[in-house]
């Protein structure tokens, strides 16, 4: 633990370091220090510190020379393209209060922004290719957009245990495109190396559409993460993924999830996603939702093996509703849940499957088995009546499970929003003894076709019915 402090003390001190030749070649010009790669005809903003002497503490950062509002160019004052912000660039720019990249940027170096305790907010552009260790490191942003991309982006990792975001105060994330998480010291040490691992603060996660890969413990940890939204190209929930959670309610997986990994939501004791409409789900992992608060959990229909204790320990459950008509395959010494749970949870099956269910192991072990097959609930409908969206069904009992979805990435800055004009409603209705209905979607658009109406009531249908409805799904 002491080295580890030691490491991570020796690079928050660190600077650059210039040899003379490198000093002569750097200029400041149109406000910023740049250096010059005449060969590529591309430019880098780099720290305005000449050189660097240990021991020496008024050698120390960056002089503080930007400060307020900036924003990088495309070209730099001699025309080369701007691809670079070189290590410790900005470090120790406590006066610097936003920056706005150059969609030309391809590399944020070492250290780049570290310490820049009023910066609030980035947004790093598609051009992104890398940005090395600790670039944000010991600074105030409280949100962190990656844009849409089809390439990867590669992301260095904080020292030993650690991540990219470890004591960032980010609250809001947006990640746009796959990610690589590179942390040596994490795969000597067997370390986590989660992009989010242990991001304390971050309330609200998205990994927009062209996400299609997640990693293990990627939001681990993150012990205020309330609401996580992932893409339709994500079919597997990695190990670790979002263990110990203990906030996360809301979490917006997409129905084409194959697998979830061991102890993917363990310790996460609110989440509660699963429905039939998971119709590729073949595996649930070991502890993947150990220690949950629900009181009923759905096995979706294509699930072909589930792991020791999936839904088990320090839980709540009453029931668990399984939708295969061949009993999924479990651990040979053990089942779904703890074995004091057998006498309490209650089991239900499809029709005509219950003699399967009783021969197999992992689940001949529940005390009470029982099967369904009373139909399926009816599809439901959707009004809007006195400025609010009404679900109907003429299935009786029924709960309604709905997500609203509107274009991506609709975070910013400034004190002008352009407002969707169609939000899509998705919503299905479920009841005890019966499937669950057919997924209704619904598009509220000011468009001809769509469900519109004069949700505020003042008499006209125009886009402030559209906030009104962007209002409801917020709860207000």
């Amino acid at each position: 633990m002491k080295k580890a402090f030691l490491l991570l003390a020796l690079a928050f001190m660190a600077t650059v370091s210039y040899s003379q030749e490198e000093q002569d070649s750097l200029q400041k010009v149109d406000g910023f220090y740049w250096q010059y790669d005449d060969a590529a005809r591309t430019a880098t903003v780099v720290s305005s510190t000449r050189w660097h002497k240990h021991g020496d503490e008024d050698a120390y950062g960056n002089c503080h020379c930007y400060h307020g509002d900036i924003v990088i160019p495309e070209k730099a004052p001699n025309g080369y393209t701007v691809t670079g912000v070189g290590d410790q660039a900005f470090n120790c720019c406590d006066g610097l209060t936003s920056v706005k990249l150059p969609a030309t940027l391809k590399t944020i170096g070492e250290l780049a922004f570290q310490l820049c305790t009023k910066l609030k907010e980035i947004s790093i552009p598609a051009s992104m290719e890398r940005m090395d260790y600790d670039a944000f490191g010991a600074s105030s942003l409280e949100r962190f957009i990656i844009e849409d991309s089809d390439a990867p982006i590669v992301i260095g990792s904080a020292a030993v245990y650690g991540s990219f975001f470890l004591g960032l105060p980010v609250r809001y994330a947006y990640v746009g495109r796959n990610f690589i998480v590179n942390n040596p010291s994490a795969e000597e040490t067997g370390g986590p190396k989660g992009l989010f691992y242990s991001c304390e603060e971050l309330e609200e996660v998205v990994f927009g559409s062209n996400v299609t890969l997640l990693h293990e413990g990627d939001c681990s940890y993150c012990r205020k993460l309330k609401k996580v939204t992932i893409g339709a190209g994500v079919t597997t929930i990695p190990d670790y993924c979002f263990d110990t959670c203990p906030l996360l309610e809301t979490a917006d997986i997409p129905y084409g999830l194959v697998s979830i990994g061991k102890y993917a939501f363990s310790d996460s004791p609110k989440v509660n996603f699963l429905s039939q409409h998971y119709k590729k789900l073949k595996s649930i992992g070991q502890g993947a939702f150990m220690n949950t608060e629900a009181t009923s959990v759905t096995i979706p229909a294509s699930v072909e093996w589930v792991g020791d204790c999936a839904f088990g320990f320090d839980s709540k459950l009453k029931e668990i509703r399984s939708y295969a008509a061949v009993p999924p395959t479990c651990e040979t010494w053990a089942g779904p849940v703890s074995d004091e749970m057998y006498k309490t949870c209650r089991l239900y099956v499809p029709k005509g499957s219950e003699a399967a269910y009783k021969a197999a192991e992992g689940w001949k072990q529940f005390f009470s088995t029982s099967e369904t097959g009373e139909g399926k609930c009816a599809t439901p409908t959707v009004s809007i009546e006195k400025g609010e969206l009404v679900f109907a069904c003429d299935t009786k009992d029924v709960e309604f499970h709905y997500s609203f979805t509107y274009p991506q990435n609709q975070e910013g800055t400034g004190d002008r929003v352009e407002l969707p004009q169609t939000v899509k409603l998705s919503v299905y209705a479920s009841c005890k003894g019966k499937e669950d209905s057919d997924v209704a979607v619904y598009e509220l658009s000011l468009a001809s076709g769509g469900i519109y109406g004069d949700v505020n009531n003042d008499g006209i249908v125009d886009v402030a019915d559209i906030s009104r409805i962007i209002l409801i799904m917020a709860g207000f």
